[in-house]
């Protein structure tokens, strides 16, 4: 079973962290229509703060979004979904099975940009594990 840390910035083709509004999901806005939307957290100077998107966001999201096909999935296999989604999320380097490592490569295979398969592909094979090119 390797060992993976999926707690690393998602990088673009040049090896530069790519980044996202920081928010506080904590605070939420509700809007006229009743849509909830996390505060941006701003600096001194009143802009919005970026910070770098994470993989094991990106993977989690992967994981627990509706793929075509999944009507026939059985409940026992999305339940490994979710819980592997929940141990990406985990802090830290973990170990991960053959099998959890297909679900992933799979999934991903589906619904990730070609940018963080390629990323995926070294992290799985041990390779690139900073995130750094």
């Amino acid at each position: 079973m390797p060992k993976i840390n999926f707690n690393v910035p998602f990088i673009n083709e040049l090896g530069e962290p790519i980044t996202q509004i920081k928010t506080d999901p904590k605070k939420l806005k509700i809007q006229p229509n009743g849509q909830a939307l996390p505060e941006v957290q701003l600096d001194e100077n009143g802009n919005a703060q970026q910070e770098p998107i994470m993989v094991k966001d990106l993977v989690a999201r992967i994981l627990n979004m509706n793929h075509v096909g999944d009507e026939s999935v059985a409940f026992d296999d999305k339940v490994k979904r979710g819980k592997l989604a929940r141990k990406i999320q985990a802090v830290g380097t973990q170990n991960y099975p053959a099998e959890e490592i297909a679900i992933i490569r799979d999934l991903s295979a589906r619904a990730g940009t070609t940018v963080l398969i390629a990323q995926l592909d070294d992290l799985l094979a041990g390779e690139n594990d900073t995130g750094a090119a």
